[in-house]
Parts: C-alpha cells; structure tokens; sequence
C-alpha cells in the first residue's frame, strides 16, 4: 500500500508543478520540459527518502524507510509518468479521430456533410502542425524546401517500425 500511495502522490507532485510551470509559460518543446520537470521532482523525493527514511507522511502513510520501499514507489512513479508522457503527446496535438468526431459533435443531430468535412480536413490543420512539431522536437530538418530526418528521428521511427513489424500491424494510421 505504502508504494502505490507514495508511488501516486510523488507523481501527482510532478503533475502539480506541469500544471504550475504551463500556466505561466508554456515550453516550446513540451515534451522534453515535461520530463525534466517530473524527472526532477521523483529524484527530489527519492533524495528526501534517503536522506530522511520515514520521515513524511500521506494520508497517515509514512514515507519509504528502506532503499526497497524507495525503489518501488520510484519505479511506479517512473512507470506514471512515462505513461503519462504518451498521454500528453496525444492530448498536446489534435488527432486527425478527434478533429473528425469533435466536428461532426459540433454540426449537431442533423449530421455533418460528407463534403464539408473534407473540405475542413486540410493540410494545415493536419500536417502542418505536426512538421512543426517534428522541427521544434529536433526530429526533422527543412533544408531548400525539403524534410529531412535527423539523427534522433531516425532513430525513433526505426523504434516505431520494429515495434510494428513485431506486433505485424498494418502501415496505416
């Protein structure tokens, strides 16, 4: 119980200064930010810990006392926030699912016109933003009008292409 208490309210600290830190000035590589700021307050915990075992307490629950206890609530903490990681990305940008259905919500109960919707869904509110995220994130580089994959791009789309090769999905999206 002590570590999905401690596991829960480290990360929840971690969500706290996001939300504190977006509020006044948003990151422009959010991602990035993001995991420094979590990173940064599970490894301050995990300092408090040591430096002073059971010396806190939530909901009458002490703080971790061994370097056991430390190490699971940290990993669970770890394990949130990269969740909370793949969640972000996705709530960061709008999905082309979620632009589609949001305006569909939006026409009412009389539907939305098929030719409307096409008409709507256009490079740029689709694939603009995402080049430019691809830029900001140093993923990508435009050199003469042309996009090219960086060295961590790369890297990153070779990860994605093996995971969906191992798990044999289809290339659509």
């Amino acid at each position: 119980m002590k570590t999905l208490i401690w596991g829960f309210a480290i990360f929840a600290d971690g969500l706290l200064v996001q939300l504190l830190v977006w509020r006044f000035r948003r990151p422009q590589r959010q991602t990035k930010a993001m995991l420094l700021l979590m990173f940064g307050v599970a490894l301050t915990a995990g300092l408090a810990f040591f430096l002073n075992p059971g010396g806190f307490s939530v909901f009458s629950v002490p703080s971790p006392q061994t370097p056991l206890e430390t190490a699971h609530a940290l990993s669970l903490t770890v394990s949130l926030i990269l969740a909370w990681m793949i969640t972000f990305s996705a709530v960061e940008a709008d999905s082309p699912s979620l632009v589609i259905m949001r305006r569909i919500k939006e026409a009412g109960p009389a539907g939305l016109d098929k030719n409307d919707l096409y008409q709507y869904l256009n490079d740029e509110l689709l694939l603009t933003p995402r080049i430019r995220d691809l830029i900001t994130d140093k993923m990508a580089v435009e050199t003469n009008g042309c996009y090219a994959l960086t060295a961590k791009g790369a890297r990153m789309t070779r990860l994605f292409i093996f995971w969906r090769k191992l798990f044999k999905l289809d290339k659509g999206g």
